[in-house]
């Protein structure tokens, strides 16, 4: 477990994700259909986030939308 995914629990469905590698080094933290959902590494001196998908309603079903782990802002 990471923190950025500790205490999630199920995801909602995903409409929709843009496949990718995970990097040499890169840790990944969820899938989608066996696909990179959530990777986080690093890049220079800094760190990097991943996430596949998108936070808009195109790829976000209304469970995710409503999902309270989800926030409007």
């Amino acid at each position: 477990m990471h923190p950025i995914t500790n205490d999630l629990g199920d995801w909602p469905a995903f409409l929709g994700y843009n496949k990718l590698k995970v990097k040499e080094g890169a840790q990944l933290l969820a899938t989608i259909e066996q696909d990179p959902f959530i990777v986080i590494g690093e890049f220079g001196q800094g760190r990097t986030a991943y996430f596949t998908s998108d936070c808009a309603p195109h790829w976000g079903t209304r469970e995710f939308m409503n999902w309270h782990y989800y926030k409007e802002i």
